[in-house]
């Protein structure tokens, strides 16, 4: 494995880290299952997982062909998503849940189990922040090599959330909330770095391409 690509599969398991953080996510799947025996909350998990897994493999296999359909340039693509990442950073960065990927429903209670679904698994897990990530991650890949190196590394991630979801009582015990935080705001930094890195790799791209088709 090339050092660039080696580079390329631990940016993208770093910002799918980053984004979905699989400890918070426990921390909250423990404070919606709360008062749930363990068998009905291994039932939310798979619940969850799934939505999680459908939305974001749907991401991955299908974003690059939708930017295609739309006509929208990877290069413009990757820079707007990098904008959001970067945003999203800056929140995680000041110890605040950011609101592009995190939000909390208002008005009547739903259902029991009703808000594992939503907002939970959509979009507190796989929202816009996740699904512009990944579309951005792998549509940065040169060759099939590159794209399958993005697609291990957000499958990976993926992986973890789901088994995290399922040992969620015995991690959010365990993790106190300055840890927590501590955590966010590390992960914060590493999107900001990455989100300007995808800008700037987005503006250079788009300017030569652009140029070199005057």
């Amino acid at each position: 494995m090339k050092t660039s690509d080696f580079s390329i599969f631990i940016q993208a398991f770093m910002a799918m880290f980053a984004i979905l953080n699989p400890i918070l996510a426990a921390t909250i799947f423990v404070s919606m299952t709360e008062g749930m025996d363990a068998k009905q909350a291994r039932k939310e998990a798979l619940k969850a997982s799934i939505v999680i897994v459908v939305i974001l493999t749907g991401a991955a296999f299908g974003g690059t062909y939708i930017l295609k359909f739309l006509g929208i340039p990877l290069s413009a693509f990757e820079a707007a998503g990098g904008l959001i990442i970067l945003m999203m950073g800056m929140h995680m960065l000041g110890g605040k849940t950011t609101t592009v990927q995190h939000r909390t429903t208002h008005g009547t209670p739903t259902q029991e189990g009703d808000s594992i679904i939503v907002p939970f698994a959509m979009p507190i897990m796989a929202g816009p922040g996740a699904i512009t990530t990944i579309i951005a991650l792998t549509s940065r890949a040169t060759t099939d090599w590159q794209y399958t190196l993005s697609l291990i590394a957000i499958a990976s991630m993926i992986l973890i959330v789901v088994i995290v979801l399922f040992l969620s009582g015995y991690i959010g015990k365990h993790i106190k909330p300055g840890v927590q935080e501590i955590i966010m705001r590390f992960m914060g930094l590493v999107l900001m770095a990455i989100g300007a890195q995808m800008i700037l790799e987005g503006i250079i791209e788009f300017s030569t391409n652009t140029l070199g088709t005057k």
